[in-house]
């Protein structure tokens, strides 16, 4: 899913910041934001594309208005063939019930993360990935988010704006969606960029109702945007994330950390969790050392409520959505 670093000119980050910002917008509309003709963003956009620097064109779907719950297990794989284990990554890439799919570094291998509408379903889920591939997972912890807030890299344009967050939070509720709804939403998860007419094709509807579907969607805000999926690695930085529980969380600590995060130029994500950690945290970062400056400015911020933490290098993203779909 991810490419070689590549070098990246003003143009270049400009694109990206306005991609985040709604992907799904006229290219004439980006093109002006961004001072470059139509052919010159077609262009561009192509090379960054095919450069693996954008990934995909993602759907911000707040999947707990469709009853779901973002639930996330870390992996300790045994040893195993190297053969072995990616085709058991591959399988997870390719499992419909899996939305999340993370080649980490240091105590865990993998992150996966799971859309289910309880304990109970994510369970169901998880052991049928266990039986059909006996003896590769060593060893896995839990954890659930019933907050997720995940923030724009604005620090590829070298904006110092107030990031425009993307969260979803609060008890999950469950707005209807019918069948047309659905195969919209996970097509559109797979390319936010989709045209309406081929998006009228795939679902076998027409073009009115593909807008009138599209249009319902957002406004009952099942879908809360549209985005461009950025790798690290091939944006030129390193991704880590902080993982921690915590002592005396008051809610103005609470709101002291999301503005730490929402504020901070390489944050990219704040998941509040339930399970062996209390909030997981990530970064981008030039390097191993300037990692090390953020981690050190986070303890020196938070140290009087940090109980535990640990970090994890992620190495590579193999699959990335939120449709449950």
């Amino acid at each position: 899913m991810e490419g070689k670093t590549t070098q990246l000119d003003a143009k270049d980050r400009k694109i990206l910041h306005e991609l985040q910002k709604g992907c799904r917008r006229p290219l004439g509309e980006i093109a002006r934001a961004v001072g470059v003709s139509k052919q010159a963003l077609h262009y561009r956009v192509g090379r960054l594309q095919s450069r693996g620097v954008i990934a995909s064109f993602i759907t911000l779907v707040d999947f707990s208005r469709l009853g779901y719950v973002n639930h996330e297990a870390w992996l300790q794989l045994a040893q195993a063939p190297k053969e072995k284990k990616e085709a058991f990554i591959s399988s997870l890439a390719g499992n419909k019930d899996v939305r999340l799919v993370v080649h980490c570094g240091g105590k865990f291998d993998l992150l996966i993360g799971i859309l289910a509408e309880n304990t109970a379903q994510f369970m169901a889920i998880f052991q049928s990935i266990l039986r059909a591939h006996i003896g590769i997972v060593k060893n896995y912890k839990f954890s659930i988010s019933p907050e997720f807030i995940s923030y724009p890299k604005t620090h590829l344009a070298g904006g110092n704006e107030r990031k425009k967050e993307f969260s979803i939070k609060g008890e999950p509720m469950r707005v209807f969606v019918d069948e047309t709804e659905r195969k919209l939403l996970s097509l559109l998860a797979c390319n936010a960029r989709m045209p309406t007419l081929m998006l009228a094709k795939k679902a076998g509807v027409s073009p009115a109702t593909v807008r009138a579907k599209v249009k319902r969607l957002e406004k009952e805000g099942i879908i809360r945007g549209y985005s461009a999926f950025i790798p690290h690695k091939a944006a030129g930085f390193e991704n880590y994330e902080i993982l921690a529980t915590l002592r005396g969380m008051d809610e103005k600590k609470e709101a002291e950390l999301e503005e730490y995060c929402r504020s901070h130029p390489y944050s990219t994500y704040l998941l509040k969790c339930i399970g062996r950690w209390d909030i997981d945290i990530g970064f981008d970062a030039k390097d191993s050392a300037h990692f090390q400056e953020i981690l050190g400015d986070f303890r020196n911020r938070f140290g009087g409520i940090i109980d535990d933490y640990d970090y994890s290098p992620i190495i590579e993203w193999r699959k990335f959505t939120y449709c449950p779909f």
